[in-house]
């Protein structure tokens, strides 16, 4: 990431948080997602569908109906927003599922039930073992980089050699931030752990939304904006 400055600012719209990156409005939701009104389109990483059925197949203990809970978190955040297209920033799926199988079907049904939203994938490292699955779903699915408008979609943050001149959004990395209890010294157990959005001069590395995926602790650049999220309204983290 770089520890330039980015130039922008932000401002509060109910469970959003609105702020101007590179010319571009763009809205931080609390619920892991990030939403370009100019557009219409929102962006969401790291769905991670499949991990539960993963687990079970392995004899893992998993929460009951996450797929379904992180599809209704979906259809919320398409309501509140008006987004009249979805974007998937990569690792759409966790692990190969059978086509016809209780995942898939449950998104293929979610998916019939929203015919004039647009789904586009930009394919992520977990999905190249899920192409099944992906074909089942007759998503758009788009080769990375790609050119949306202003931005560059990728899954992975660009290497130095492959950084362009356009911004890119992507995922990936399932940042977090530690955020410190008041009065508590900086240490690995000063804190509880939130995903966030990372926000550097030229790249954005959006959290992953979802809810059954672990995150990692990133280390932002001095100039690079934290902003973390979960319940009520994104708030920024200053992690002077």
């Amino acid at each position: 990431m770089s520890t330039q400055a980015p130039k922008h600012g932000s401002e509060t719209v109910a469970d959003r948080l609105a702020i101007a990156w590179h010319g571009q409005s763009l809205e931080l939701c609390a619920d892991r997602a990030m939403y370009a009104p100019d557009h219409s389109t929102l962006y969401v990483a790291d769905t991670h569908f499949g991990k539960p059925e993963h687990f079970r197949g392995a004899g893992r203990p998993v929460p009951e109906d996450v797929t379904g809970c992180d599809l209704d978190r979906l259809s919320l955040l398409l309501t509140e927003t008006g987004a009249r297209r979805l974007v998937v920033l990569g690792d759409l799926f966790h692990a190969p599922v059978p086509a016809d199988g209780e995942t898939v079907r449950a998104l293929r049904a979610w998916r019939d039930e929203r015919p004039d939203v647009a789904v586009v994938l930009v394919p992520g490292n977990h999905d190249r073992r899920a192409s099944a699955a992906i074909s089942a779903l007759e998503l758009e699915v788009l080769d990375q980089p790609v050119v949306d408008g202003a931005f560059e979609l990728r899954h992975e943050p660009p290497s130095d050699a492959e950084a362009g001149e356009r911004p890119v959004l992507c995922g990936h990395l399932h940042p977090a931030v530690r955020l410190r209890r008041p009065g508590r010294r900086a240490g690995a157990g000063a804190g509880m752990r939130v995903a966030c959005c990372w926000l550097g001069e030229r790249v954005c590395v959006l959290p992953a939304f979802g809810r059954f995926t672990g995150c990692r602790v990133i280390e932002p650049g001095a100039r690079d904006r934290v902003f973390a999220v979960g319940e009520g309204t994104p708030i920024e983290v200053s992690l002077a």
